[in-house]
């Protein structure tokens, strides 16, 4: 008995299946791949030390169509790891995430210079944002931010940071 595609669309999304699970039912079959793929990729969540977090960027940069797909992505390090240096895929993938309504970025912005800073805030501001998070943004300064200021949804801001003598701070601003 074959199912229609809004069957499997329902059962992806609606039985509120796990991330693996999900996966898992990706690799079922070429047919319902591109049904499991919409579900399984609407949140994101790449941290530094998943040996898929490059594979995935890398893919978000190739698939356009994927790439809409994504409304909530978490990028980065937890407080154990290393920063997450910023390359040109992660500018690329971004791009791409035209839909992306919530972004989460921890400890992303180190070691980069300021031209890879800027060239990504660039494209974060040319998206349709509703939510921006960033925990510790060292090289955040107000002028990086500028890019921000188009981005027409945007309600929320909110950063922490990693003060060494002062400890953490943490900065929220609802937008109306």
């Amino acid at each position: 008995m074959i199912f229609p595609n809004e069957i499997w669309l329902h059962i992806s999304a609606e039985t509120r299946l796990k991330q693996r699970d999900l996966a898992n039912l990706c690799l079922t079959s070429s047919r319902i791949l591109p049904i499991a793929r919409l579900v399984l990729y609407r949140s994101v969540r790449l941290i530094t030390n998943a040996a898929s977090t490059p594979q995935t960027l890398a893919l978000l940069a190739r698939d356009a169509d994927l790439a809409r797909v994504v409304i909530d992505l978490t990028l980065g390090a937890t407080p154990v790891e290393e920063d997450v240096p910023l390359s040109p895929t992660h500018i690329d993938a971004f791009r791409n995430l035209t839909s992306l309504k919530c972004l989460t970025l921890w400890r992303v912005f180190s070691d980069e210079t300021d031209k890879v800073v800027d060239s990504f805030m660039e494209v974060i501001g040319g998206l349709g944002l509703e939510e921006l998070n960033i925990q510790n943004p060292i090289k955040l300064l107000s002028s990086t931010l500028n890019p921000l200021e188009n981005v027409k949804n945007l309600k929320k801001v909110e950063w922490t940071t990693d003060g060494l003598n002062e400890g953490s701070k943490k900065y929220s601003c609802n937008i109306s």
